[in-house]
């Protein structure tokens, strides 16, 4: 996996409060909203705006990056890719998985489209 971070501190407001609560990260009748919360990074919401360190799968760089743009990243392919050059080594490696050959355009890929 990509992320470096374990852990992660995040404001729990009225909107979060459920989402936390059924997590069973804390109990209500301790807490009063709004308050810090350390939560792990796979349960934090996808949408979240939250900085995160990543390590790129390609060349090994550490980033940090919003989480929600890791995620819109990340699920393209299971790869995450810092710069456009990883991201062209890294749509070699989804065309070559979706098509069988890393350039789409050769005519036996074609075929099989059509």
């Amino acid at each position: 996996m990509s992320i470096l971070d374990e852990e992660i501190v995040v404001r729990v407001d009225p909107k979060l409060d459920l989402t936390y609560f059924k997590l069973n990260y804390y109990n209500k009748r301790e807490h009063q909203v709004p308050f810090n919360l350390t939560i792990k990074i796979e349960d934090l919401i996808k949408s979240s705006r939250l900085y995160i360190n990543v390590k790129c799968d390609i060349c090994g760089l550490e980033k940090r990056i919003q989480y929600l743009k890791y995620n819109e990243n990340y699920n393209n392919c299971g790869v995450y890719a810092c710069s456009p050059k990883c991201a062209s080594f890294k749509n070699k490696l989804t065309c070559e998985e979706k098509y069988g050959d890393e350039n789409y355009n050769n005519r036996s890929c074609l075929i099989y489209l059509l």
